[in-house]
């Protein structure tokens, strides 16, 4: 227990298979008469591991919100055959950031600015009988913002079981309008009195 309730030390469950599934509660008791000392529920499930992979593939540029690029994948089973005919789908996140990997250390956005991500869902389609598919993220509408913009594109292909598999590929977003980078030429902080520098990139 993390609390302490067993004075520090670790209750071990061994649990029989299948005719266990479902939620649990465990408890432990210093007197059967008295409160538990500590409880934890947790779930009883099977586990399944993937049956199939497939990567996706798209430019390596920036993702341009008025011409999105083509992402493409190509499913096999992990026997070595294409997955094909199966459902794909996922959406599409923007996943507002405050740096950029080409501009390490610089700051970009207005540091009191509320942003939250937003995302939609993809267009649905099915791998074909090679286990291959291509769709163009759709990016979702969200207020303006001064910070540049992460998308996550998240796509899942179900499997003849209908268990998805999720790969995410992640692009920038290309800016709309020019920005402005800060990054401090000090750590943390400024003695009273001292000099504060910046270095600024447009």
């Amino acid at each position: 227990t993390e609390d302490g309730g067993l004075g520090g030390r670790t209750l071990t469950l061994d649990l029989l298979p299948s005719a266990m599934h479902g939620t649990w509660r465990v408890a432990a008791y210093g007197d059967p008469q008295a409160p538990a000392l500590a409880e934890q529920s947790f779930a009883v499930e099977d586990f399944r591991p993937e049956r199939l992979d497939f990567a996706l593939a798209a430019p390596p540029d920036s993702i341009d919100p008025a011409d999105p690029p083509t992402v493409t994948l190509a499913a096999r089973f992990l026997y070595g055959a294409p997955a094909g005919d199966l459902a794909v789908s996922g959406t599409t996140l923007l996943r507002p950031v405050t740096e950029l990997a080409e501009h390490p250390g610089f700051r970009f956005g207005l540091a009191d600015e509320e942003a939250e991500p937003v995302g939609v869902a993809l267009p649905g389609t099915r791998t074909d009988a090679a286990g291959q598919a291509s769709l163009v993220p759709v990016l979702p509408e969200g207020p303006p913002l001064t910070r540049p913009q992460i998308a996550e594109v998240r796509v899942e292909v179900a499997d003849a079981g209908g268990r998805p598999v999720e790969r995410v590929l992640e692009r920038p977003v290309a800016g709309q309008a020019p920005r402005i980078g800060i990054r401090p030429a000090f750590r943390e902080r400024v003695e009273q009195g001292g000099s504060a520098a910046f270095d600024l990139i447009g």
